[in-house]
């Protein structure tokens, strides 16, 4: 039999403890403003906590261990708010906990009651819920308004997501902003998990998922990357092994476009029409399909049209692509871009482009990935490669290889008709100097492909820099100047430029600006 009463500067705590020999115990225990948060030298999440608790049971393993506890906490500070009247009555079974909660405080009212067992091979989770008011911007969950209320309930029973069967549902949720107030439809959700089936259903006013296969929704990922390394090896320590069992799926993905998204969630989102996205596997037939389409999205002050992604395979090649007839904010607008593709061969071929309504080559750039051991190898394809509706050469033997040894640049050399750029490693090593010479470069050759109205930049480059890599970083040295700089049609003059930085902390700047009235 113990007892304790302390004073401190933490503040007041009273215990009374007692047990036998065997393991029977009971316990009461009271603070008075004991500040938790100093005791645990986190004064940010945790601080002052007034409580009285008792308890008695049988057991000093946690695994094993029976009690009935009892709490009433008058006060507890959690992340920058401090709760008022929170009582817990329950009983514990090993990672078992049974019973009732509730708190009824001014700004979060809500009572629980249920069970969530974590005991090995019985977990199970079975509650109902009933969120009367939170306003999660008094308590410091959110920087806008926003109160909820909602009643939820849930039947569960699996520890891992593979093994998780029953069914769970929130329903007369109730979002408030302001005088306004957003009244959601359920939400349902419901899983089966049984040998060689998984089933997962989900609906609410803002996404709907559908999904059937033999496999757990939580293994799509480590299943594709086996599928994916059957086209190209990108290698790791998570590729399945070969003699798995086939497996198949298929999910749907519907979007809801509910006023709640851009009036509480997303205040910047001004229009939205979403889609659909679909797809289906099958391991047997080598067959993957995935397809995503949204035909606007304007947010703040962005916006993209026509959204498409598309993947499917055969036997011998792993095909993507994904487009977007415009995207484009205030300053600039990349009109019908596409990244198309495909993986074969233990090879990725690319084609990214970019053309406009006259179907004018504003971009165009195939790469090739390969593999060499552990190092990756990109190389642009010498005759497709396109800036403005103009054909660029590129050195048939350049290439960037990179990896876990770093990265090397092998004669990036690229010439149209007097305008030059060269990249290089110096010395043809990982993670060597990087050396950039520009001769006779016009900006608008890349302003032009991304300018929602000409005269965004233009002007004409020459220089060299230097990337002098320093223990695992690197330095700069640079020497460039720019003739006729225009920005927004406006001419701003000549620009010439020296750089360098000796030291990480240290940089040197030259700079001098002159013509068209300036001086600087």
């Amino acid at each position: 039999e113990t007892t304790v009463i302390a004073g401190s500067s933490f503040g007041d705590a009273q215990l009374f403890a007692t047990i036998d020999k065997n393991e029977n115990f009971s316990g009461k225990i009271s603070t008075t403003s004991f500040d938790l948060g100093r005791l645990l030298k986190d004064t940010v999440m945790y601080g002052p906590v007034s409580l009285s608790a008792e308890t008695n049971g049988h057991g000093l393993d946690k695994n094993t261990v029976a009690a009935k506890i009892k709490a009433e906490v008058s006060q507890i500070y959690l992340y920058k708010y401090t709760y008022h009247n929170f009582i817990v009555d329950g009983k514990i079974s090993g990672k078992e906990f049974e019973g009732k909660m509730n708190l009824n405080d001014e700004n979060a009212v809500f009572d629980f009651d249920g069970l969530v067992s974590l005991n090995p091979d019985k977990e199970q989770i079975k509650f109902r819920l009933n969120v009367q008011a939170v306003d999660l911007q008094k308590l410091n969950f959110t920087k806008n308004d926003i109160r909820i209320g909602l009643v939820a309930a849930a039947d569960l029973k699996g520890g891992t997501v593979q093994k998780l069967n029953g069914s769970a549902e929130i329903t007369n949720m109730i979002i408030a902003q302001g005088e306004k107030k957003y009244v959601l439809n359920s939400v349902l959700f419901a899983s089966v998990n049984e040998p060689g089936k998984s089933e997962l259903n989900f609906n609410s006013a803002l996404v709907g998922v559908k999904y059937s296969g033999t496999i757990s929704p939580a293994d799509i990922s480590a299943e594709l990357n086996n599928f994916i390394n059957n086209y190209f090896s990108f290698g790791g320590d998570s590729l399945l092994k070969s003699n798995r069992e086939p497996s198949d799926f298929n999910f749907e993905i519907q979007l809801h476009n509910h006023p709640i998204l851009s009036k509480v969630l997303l205040p910047q989102l001004k229009e939205f029409e979403p889609g659909i996205i679909q797809g289906s596997f099958d391991s047997e037939k080598n067959d993957l399909k995935i397809n995503a389409k949204m035909s606007k999205i304007v947010y703040g002050t962005t916006e993209i049209r026509d959204f498409v992604l598309d993947v499917n395979s055969n036997p011998t090649e792993l095909k993507y692509k994904i487009s977007s007839s415009a995207l484009s904010n205030t300053q600039i607008k990349l009109e019908n871009f596409l990244i198309d593709g495909k993986l074969a061969e233990n090879k990725i071929n690319t084609t990214i482009s970019s053309v406009d309504e006259k179907k004018n080559k504003k971009l165009l750039i195939n790469t090739e990935i390969t593999k060499d051991v552990e190092n990756f190898r990109l190389a642009l394809d010498p005759s497709g490669f396109y800036l403005m509706d103009n054909q660029w050469g590129i050195a048939a033997d350049n290439y960037i290889e990179f990896g876990k040894q770093g990265i090397l640049i092998h004669h990036l050399f690229m010439n149209k008709t007097g305008s030059e750029v060269n990249i290089a490693s110096v010395n043809n090593l990982f993670n060597d100097d990087l050396n950039v010479e520009i001769r006779n470069f016009k900006l608008e050759d890349i302003s032009g492909i991304i300018e929602k109205d000409t005269g965004f930049v233009r002007g004409t480059v020459d220089g060299n820099a230097l990337l002098k890599r320093v223990t695992q970083s690197y330095g700069l040295i640079a020497d460039a100047k720019i003739e006729n700089l225009f920005v927004s049609g406006i001419p701003v003059g000549n620009l010439t430029v020296k750089a360098e930085n000796p030291t990480t902390e240290k940089f040197n700047i030259d700079l001098n600006l002159s013509g068209t009235e300036n001086n600087l």
